[in-house]
């Protein structure tokens, strides 16, 4: 859940809190408040509270399957066990060359020995060589020390990457100048 106001901080006169099914990825709820609603009292900050308290009212939804998308994959599949969430990410750079098994050797991808998928057939491989230079632009953003850092710390229960991205969207119809 997430609240877009429409001015930043105390001046704020509206808010619009809206829900996203993070397996799903689709709005769920869209609730809007006014600084002098009951409970919130002309109290700004309060605004983004009473909207969340909504939630409660929510119907149970469906879950809908798994994303495909390996960092996302590892982020949810491997959630209490950060350190192997992250291995399996790292194992995306032998996967890229066609190396899916015997990963023992590769001194980075401890405890993990082969990739998780069924075998792919050559119509669906774009290998890339670890001598070019696309793999090593590749390397660089899987190993990065600070998303690495941020992988190991991210929860995979929450996130809010869909509600920041559907806000996004709405401001370029909806810009908080004019919507409101």
């Amino acid at each position: 859940m997430d609240g877009r106001y429409d001015s930043p901080g105390f001046s704020a006169t509206n808010c619009t809190v809206s829900a996203v099914d993070l397996s799903s990825n689709l709005v769920i709820m869209i609730v809007n408040k006014n600084k002098e609603e009951k409970g919130i009292e002309n109290v700004s900050g309060r605004m983004e509270k009473e909207g969340v308290k909504e939630e409660e009212k929510l119907p149970e939804y469906p879950s809908l399957e798994e994303q495909d998308n390996h960092a996302y994959y590892c982020h949810y599949k491997y959630g209490r066990d950060r350190t192997l969430c992250m291995n399996y990410w790292i194992a995306a750079l032998p996967h890229v060359t066609g190396k899916h098994r015997g990963f023992r050797k590769i001194p980075f991808l401890k405890g993990i020995r082969k990739c998780k998928h069924a075998a792919l057939g050559k119509d669906n491989m774009h290998l890339i060589k670890r001598d070019s230079e696309e793999y090593q632009e590749l390397k660089a953003v899987i190993m990065k020390p600070t998303f690495l850092s941020g992988l190991l710390r991210a929860s995979p229960n929450t996130n809010t990457s869909p509600n920041e991205s559907y806000n996004s969207i709405i401001n370029m119809y909806a810009p908080k100048s004019r919507a409101w």
